[in-house]
This record gives structure tokens, C-alpha cells and sequence, in this order.
């Protein structure tokens, strides 16, 4: 019989497994896959100990960088070179969203430095408005100079008189920038930060509001008398003059023009836009055009024999309102183009369908723009007001997910960010679901079915293999036949027969299915089955249920085809385990090493 002391250590471990397993049965939420830790994240900066210092010396590096940076983006507006102004602002509102976000976490928000923040924000937005005003102004002037040499005298009005309210906009933006230097300017003091780069910034804008002037009435705008603005050295309260021209900048001028034209010039999400235009110089023939819209790149044409080419790009995440567009092809670029990107209602749709015998659903819908199918748009799923996860939408604007829901009442709803996750479309909900759920009884059921069938394993060996489970006899049992009968060796079924081999081909439409949904881990998996399977059925590996796929690796130890064999596995590692999802070009390549080492294998008769 079976020692006392093993069978107390079963029952106990028995009885430990039966209250580890009941909270899960009873609440399948704790076992949900989908169910994702969280991290309470400190915001007294005292917590940061040794690091303050460095994360201090980074907050006022930061401050720095965003005072300096007006004065080289306006310096290139005036410059008229808006390619680089834009390259500038990039930068410059990169690096104002990472501030503000490093303020949060430290748990700043209300303080000076926070406030610095804020400012920093109206600055940029000011910024903007004066990047896109002075694009219009260049436009307009171009327009009124058209039609006058065309010598339609009533549109070259018109265009000047737009041109004057634009010069008057303009006029206006100087005023805001010169109160936010005023707040910036107090709090760099109080922190010894130079903000001199950020009020030279406000002479070169005031400097090329005189030159838009000129080029309006011809005469040169008397300087202002003075402006009230404290510097780092006089936050206090001191006045000075604001003084100073900039000399004119001469703007290099390629050999190579680029003109374009969009039509429409305002769109919306999904709207194909056309764009025409023709290069002017020598060379021009074959060249690649890159069209950026907001530094960005948009869509790529190239350019006939003549110069001209003529390309379609989509309205797809593009914010609402006003972007800057230009051409760029080697070292030439073209002027900028304003183009409008209006805002779209949104319809969010909800499914639940219910998986049998436990407490799964599937959750599925749909986003629109109109009739339009909103693609790689992120959805995200709440359950009790509480986010449960966040899909992405396919081509079709489709969306797909299995949920678990825990025992109780539930309510099941999708939301759409919209404009927040950068499309230029409206926020929508679906309709909000009611799920009542009762006790989740499918792994308890399943636990007990497991221990039924393990017990009618063990009797079923007991009594038709009688010499499986042998008897302990002792010293006082007596002796008898038995004893002189040799001890019964336990006796082993056949194996199996090895599971056929999944043809390749068959393996790597599964492959491009699963792809195709972005659901890599299944995808690389029956390439590495098909892969395992074949090296078996060469004799190459043995078959057993333990083999590992760093046993699958040395297969080919010390073999001419050990590179091949170590490429595929190396991806299959990476994505598999490490859940690193390859890049674009990835998939490719991983394809084309698993087929290279098929053919190694000489399987003709299998070849995807």
C-alpha cells in the first residue's frame, strides 16, 4: 500500500489546488488573458530620490530648447523659406507634447513650471497661426501680381484687399506674442533661464510685418515707439524699447521649380485628392516628387519626359483644419499649398455573440465616416465604464474580439477618440449592451471531469494490467507462491503513428490568412508546425512530445544549412516569444527563408 506519509502529502496538495481554483471558477475575469496590470505611477517628485537632480537639469534643458525655438522658425518664415519653418515647428511641437507629458507624471501641473507649460501651448498655437497666415500672405501676393500682369485689374484688387485683412491678422499675433513673452519671461528669470532667443524672435516677426506692409502700400512702417516687455534681468517690471531690424536674408533659388496644384483644395476623411504639376529646368525628366502634407509624407509621384506629373492621395489621419502641402524632389521644393481638411460624422457599431458553454462573447462592429469604411482606426472595447481593451479596425472598418465577461450585470460599449487619436472625424459610441452573467461553472466542470477520468484511468490500468501497481509486502505478510513468482514488468502500448505531414502549401495560405489579420503569433506558429513536422517525417528529428524548438535549432548543428534553418528560427523566437512584431519588410523575408529551406530538404512533392 501506499506509504501514509505520500498520501497525506496528495490529499494536501488536493485540498491546495481545490482553494487556488475556486476564486478562478467563480470569477473567470482573473483568468482572463485580456485583463491587464497597472502600475500606480508616483507623482511627488520626492519619491525620485538620487534622480531629482537629473530630472530637474532635464525640466530646465527642456524650458531651454522651447524658449529658444521661436526664433528660428520665425526667422525662417521671414526668410520666406517655409519648407524649413515647418521642419522647425515639427520639432518644436515634438518637443512641447514630451514637456507637457514629463510635467503630468511629475505631478508639476500646478505649479510655476507648469504654468510655464501652459504658456508654452498658447505660444505654439500663436506660432501656427502666424506659419499659416504668412503662407496665405505669399499666395495672395503671387495672385494679385498674376492677375495684374494678366491685367484684370478686379481680381488683382481683390486679392489685395485679402492680402490687407491678412496683414492685419498678422498684426494682431504680434500683440498675443508679446503677452505670453511677458509670462514666459517671469518665470525663466525666476529660474535663471536666457529667454533672449525668444524676444529676438519677437523682432524678426516685427521686422517682417514691415515687409508685408511694404509690400502692400510701398512705404516703410515707422518702427514702433516702444514696447513694454521685461527681459530675464528685469521680470520685476522693466520697460524697453523694441528695436533692431534683422538684415534681409537672400533666398537660394533652385535650378529646378516645382508648381502644383490640388483639386479639390479642401477634403474630407476618405476623399482622393488630385495633384497636378509640372517641374521647370533641366533634368527634369524621371524624377521622383515626394508630396508632403505637414511634414509628412502624403503620396509619391514621378514626372514625365516634359517635367509634369499627376498623382492621387487619400484623406485618412489628417487633423481638421488648415495643412501646408509642398513637392520636394531632390534639392528642389516647391511653394507651399494650403489645403482644408474638414471634419466627419461616425457611426459605431456593437455585436456580442455568445460562445457556449462559458462566459466568452464575441465582440464584433464596425466604424463608418458616411459610407466610408474607417481603416486602422483605434476602437476602444469598455466593460462597466472600465477599458477592457483597444482594437484596430481592418480595411473594411471592421473590428473583431473574443471578451470575458465576469458573473453579474455588465454593460458592454465601444468608443471612437476621433479627432483625440488624430482623424478628422467626430467621437461616436456604440450603443451600450446589457450582459447579466451567471456563476461561470464551465472550469469547475471541466476541473471535475479531468479528476473523473484520471480515477477511471487509474482503476481501469489497476484492474486489466494488474502488474502496473504492484503490492509492498513485508517481513510479516508470509510467504507464498507469489513470492517466488518474478516481478511483472510494466507493460508499454505501441506508439502512436506520427500525425501526417501538413503539406507546405497548405501551411502557407494558413501563413498569408493569418498575416493578413496581423495575428503573427498563429502565423509564424504553422510555419514553425509545417517546419517541425517535415524535419520528423526526414528522420532529421526525432518524434516526441517534449522536443523543443531549441532542439528544432541544432537540427542542422554544423550543416551547410544551419544558416537558413537559424534565420527562421531566429524570427520565429523573436515574434513568437518575445512578441516583437515584425516590420515591413519581415514577413517577406520570413517566408522566403522557411521556402529555402524546404527545398533544402529536397520536398518537391510539397513545395508551397
Amino acid at each position: 500500500m501506499m506509504p501514509k506519509s505520500g498520501i497525506m502529502l496528495v490529499l494536501a496538495a488536493s485540498i491546495l489546488f481545490i482553494v487556488l481554483i475556486v476564486p478562478f471558477a467563480n470569477s473567470p475575469i482573473l483568468y482572463d488573458v485580456q485583463t491587464s496590470a497597472r502600475t500606480s505611477h508616483h507623482t511627488n517628485p520626492e519619491v525620485f530620490g538620487p534622480d531629482l537632480t537629473t530630472t530637474s537639469d532635464k525640466l530646465f534643458a527642456d524650458m531651454q530648447y522651447l524658449l529658444d525655438a521661436n526664433e528660428q522658425i520665425i526667422h525662417s518664415i521671414r526668410a520666406r523659406d517655409f519648407i524649413a519653418a515647418i521642419h522647425e515647428y515639427e520639432k518644436y511641437d515634438e518637443k512641447t507634447q514630451q514637456f507637457n507629458t514629463l510635467i503630468t507624471n511629475l505631478g508639476l501641473s500646478q505649479s510655476d513650471i507648469g504654468t510655464f507649460a501652459n504658456e508654452n501651448v498658447q505660444n505654439r498655437e500663436i506660432v501656427y497661426d502666424i506659419f499659416i497666415g504668412s503662407i496665405r500672405a505669399e499666395q495672395l501676393q503671387n495672385l494679385e501680381e498674376m492677375y495684374e500682369e494678366q491685367g484684370d485689374t478686379a481680381k488683382a484688387a481683390a486679392a489685395r484687399e485679402e492680402r490687407r485683412k491678412t496683414y492685419e491678422a498678422l498684426s494682431e499675433k504680434k500683440g498675443e506674442l508679446i503677452g505670453v513673452y511677458r509670462s514666459l519671461a517671469t518665470i525663466s528669470a525666476h529660474y535663471q533661464i536666457n529667454d533672449e532667443a525668444h524676444l529676438e524672435s519677437i523682432r524678426s516677426y516685427d521686422a517682417y510685418l514691415r515687409q508685408v506692409y511694404y509690400s502692400l502700400t510701398g512705404e516703410v512702417q515707422e518702427e514702433p515707439e516702444e514696447i513694454v516687455i521685461p527681459t530675464a534681468d528685469q521680470a520685476a517690471g522693466d520697460e524697453m524699447g523694441l528695436s533692431g531690424i534683422l538684415p534681409d536674408i537672400e533666398v537660394n533659388r533652385d535650378r529646378i521649380r516645382i508648381g502644383f496644384q490640388l483639386s479639390p483644395e479642401q477634403g474630407r476623411y476618405g476623399d482622393q485628392i488630385q495633384i497636378t504639376g509640372r517641374m521647370r529646368g533641366t533634368d527634369v525628366a524621371h524624377r521622383v516628387i515626394n508630396i508632403y502634407i505637414d511634414n509628412q509624407n502624403w503620396a509619391t509621384a514621378t514626372s514625365s519626359e516634359s517635367g509634369s506629373f499627376e498623382v492621387s492621395a487619400l484623406v485618412e489621419k489628417n487633423t481638421p483644419g488648415v495643412h501646408a502641402v509642398y513637392c520636394y524632389s531632390g534639392a528642389s521644393y516647391s511653394d507651399i499649398q494650403l489645403f482644408s481638411v474638414e471634419s466627419s460624422g461616425s457611426i459605431l457599431t456593437l455585436d456580442l455573440e455568445e460562445e457556449p458553454l462559458s462566459n466568452n462573447f464575441i465582440c464584433r462592429g464596425t466604424l463608418r465616416a458616411g459610407d466610408t469604411p474607417v481603416m486602422n482606426a483605434p476602437v476602444e472595447l469598455y466593460v462597466n465604464n472600465a477599458r477592457k481593451a483597444l482594437l484596430t479596425t481592418s480595411e473594411d472598418g471592421s473590428y473583431e474580439t473574443v471578451l470575458t465577461l465576469p458573473t453579474g450585470e455588465n454593460t458592454v460599449q465601444t468608443v471612437f477618440q476621433g479627432q483625440f487619436r488624430g482623424f478628422p472625424i467626430d467621437p461616436s459610441r456604440s450603443n451600450p449592451i446589457s450582459v447579466k452573467m451567471g456563476h461561470n461553472m464551465a472550469l469547475l466542470k471541466g476541473i471535475l471531469f479531468f479528476a473523473g477520468a484520471l480515477i477511471i484511468v487509474l482503476v481501469s490500468v489497476r484492474l486489466i494490467f494488474p502488474g502496473t501497481i504492484t503490492r509492498s509486502r513485508g517481513a510479516d505478510d508470509g510467504s507464498g507462491p507469489r513470492d517466488s513468482m518474478k516481478p511483472h514488468h510494466t507493460i508499454r502500448p505501441e506508439p502512436e503513428p506520427a500525425n501526417p505531414v501538413v503539406s507546405p502549401g497548405i501551411a502557407f495560405d494558413d501563413y498569408l490568412a493569418h498575416a493578413q489579420h496581423n495575428d503573427w503569433l498563429n502565423a509564424i506558429r504553422v510555419l514553425y508546425i509545417s517546419l517541425k513536422e517535415t524535419l520528423i517525417s526526414k528522420r532529421l528529428l526525432p518524434r516526441r512530445r517534449s522536443l523543443t524548438h531549441r532542439e528544432v535549432s541544432r537540427a542542422f548543428e554544423h550543416n551547410e544549412k544551419s544558416e537558413l534553418l537559424s534565420a527562421f528560427m531566429e524570427a520565429y523566437e523573436k515574434i513568437y516569444y518575445g512578441r516583437i512584431l515584425p516590420e515591413r519588410q519581415d514577413p517577406e523575408m520570413i517566408a522566403a527563408s522557411w521556402k529555402s529551406l524546404l527545398n533544402t530538404l529536397g520536398d518537391s512533392d510539397h513545395e508551397p
